[in-house]
Order: structure tokens, then sequence, then C-alpha cells
């Protein structure tokens, strides 16, 4: 059973919306606009893919071509520390904005220019990180849509102890290259507090030695894995591991065999994002278009991988379930 449900969102002190009113300037006729596209990941991966896909359909749908746009990729394939070097060749190539996937690539797009705007669809947490000022008046050259981080993450903790009441270890997976990985696990930690959980935190990087590090939680007795990494590569070795070890993952759970999960619409961020390049490249400065937060988040419980896992899955909690996988 899959119910369908409409993600809305909304920004602090307005609604951002096609029709909304900037003071912006229509496009110079026959000029080609550079956007630059900065991410993590890397384009052939299915979740990268369509992450890029959705942005293109986005602009599209906004009137931009491949007359009016040109845009450029730059992709690190799970490396972090090529972020800067990436961020530092567009700015070379004078693009007119950047989109960042991720706050590592937000963070490297800040330092290598404080002039050129840097649109995030996906930040964890804008204010926390020091991307932005303040959601309703980002006030630099960063702005952008959010996912509301720590917070989420927190309560999806909450809700994993729901389904697992016996949880007492879990491992996490986190991506110290992101400048809210602090606020993350500080939410993580806290609320691991109150619910009677220990947790072995481990970081993503280096890609190469990450089965090393997930065994080394198996070896710590955890009892579920979470991971907070954007990147295709870490999902997918996350959801093997824990299929062939029978360790459950939270997390994921849209279109993967994790167990449950709280979730917004990644594919409609990144086509929503289209609006704020849209508006800039029509003249609007970054600092005064507020950060869009999603009011909605979808919880997505998967049946199949309980019962392989023996887990029964409160009545409570699947009345409270946006998606039920079975």
């Amino acid at each position: 059973m899959l119910a369908k449900t409409i993600l809305a969102f909304t920004v602090v002190g307005t609604l951002l919306s096609a029709t909304a009113s900037f003071a912006a300037e229509p496009p110079r006729s026959g000029h080609v606009y550079r956007v630059g596209w900065l991410s993590g990941g890397a384009g052939e991966r299915p979740w990268d893919a369509d992450m890029l896909k959705a942005f293109r359909s986005g602009m599209a749908d906004l009137g931009w071509d491949g007359r009016s746009t040109e845009l450029v990729e730059r992709w690190a394939n799970a490396r972090p520390e090529r972020l800067p070097g990436l961020a530092a060749e567009l700015v070379a190539l004078n693009v007119d904005v950047i989109v960042a996937i991720g706050d590592a690539s937000v963070l490297a797009a800040m330092r290598a220019t404080r002039q050129i705007p840097i649109v995030s669809p996906f930040s964890d947490d804008p204010v926390g990180a020091k991307l932005v000022t303040s959601l309703a008046r980002p006030g630099g050259n960063v702005t952008g849509l959010s996912y509301m981080g720590p917070e989420i993450y927190a309560k999806e903790l909450s809700l994993l102890k729901e389904a697992m009441p016996g949880l007492r270890k879990l491992g996490v997976v986190i991506n110290s290259a992101n400048p809210s990985a602090d606020g993350i696990i500080g939410a993580l930690r806290n609320t691991s507090g109150t619910l009677g959980i220990e947790l072995k935190i481990v970081d993503a990087y280096p890609l190469d030695s990450l089965d090393l590090r997930i065994n080394e939680m198996t070896g710590a007795g955890v009892q579920a894995i979470t991971g907070f990494v954007l990147q295709s590569p870490f999902k997918d070795r996350l959801i093997r591991f824990g299929t062939a070890n029978r360790i459950p993952i939270a997390g994921y759970t849209n279109g993967l065999p994790g167990l449950l999960s709280l979730e917004v619409d990644e594919l409609q961020m990144a086509r929503r994002s289209a609006r704020y390049v849209d508006k800039i490249l029509r003249g609007a400065n970054p600092g005064e278009l507020p950060v869009e937060q999603p009011t909605k988040f979808l919880l997505f419980i998967n049946l199949t991988t309980a019962k392989a896992y023996g887990i029964t899955i409160p009545q409570s909690l699947l009345l409270r379930a946006d998606n039920i996988i079975q």
C-alpha cells in the first residue's frame, strides 16, 4: 500500500512560488547563462542522475533550456577532498550560479567565492553550519532548501526505538565532511540518551575502508544501523551490508530495503531549487531569498524488511505511517 501525500514547502516569513514578487530583471535576450552543478556524488549513479534530471526538469518548466542555459557539471565521485578544487574550477569558468548538492559542497563553493550565488537543494542545517545567517534572510550568497536535518534525524531515531523496543546499541555512519555533522551528532546523542540507546559512530570517509568500519560496529554488537550521507555509494554499501549480516537499516526506505525512515521528496526539492536559480538569473539577490523548508515529512515503513528480520511493527506506529511497503 502506497499512500499519496502532497508535500508542502514553506519559508520563514513568506512563501516561495512561481509568482512571488522579487526585484528581478528579465534575462538578457540571446545570452547563455552558465549554471554550475557541484556534487560529492557520481553522475552515473541512479540517485545522483535522478537529482540532476529533476533539476533540469524544473528549469525547463520555467522556460530555461539549452539555448538559454549551459549546465556545467562537476562530480567528486564520493571523494570530498576533491570538492574545493572542483568549486574553484566552476568559479574560474565564471558560472552565473552554482547549485551545490549537500552541505559539504555548499561549504566548498562558499570558500571558493563570496560573489557567485549558491543554491542548495538539500541543506541539513544551514544556520547551524553557518551557511546562512538566518532562514528568513540568508544574508550572503547562499540560499535554497533545508531538510531541518538534526531535528528530523532525532525524530527518526525515536520512531526506530518504537519499532524496536529492545534496541540498545545503534550504529551510525556519519559524513564528517558535512559541516552540519556536529549538529546531527549532538541531536542524536541527546535523543539516544533519553531512549537508553548507545551509539557507535563511524565516519563514512574514506569510502575504501568503509566496510572495515561497519564491520567494527557489528563486532561492537549494534542491533541496527543508520547513516546520514547523501551520496549513492554510501547508501548502497549500507544496504548491502545490512542485508548480508541481517542487521536492519534505518533510513533510505523509499525504493530501498531499509526498515523505516522519515523522508521528503528529494526529487521535488531538486526540482524546486530551479525556482531559486530562475530568480537569481533574473536579478534577485540570494541573500534576500528566504530558505525554504518542508512542512510535511513522510513516514515510510517497510514491512517486508521487518518480517525478514523478525521485527513486529506496533500497530500504533503503522497507523501513523504515510507509506507502508509490503
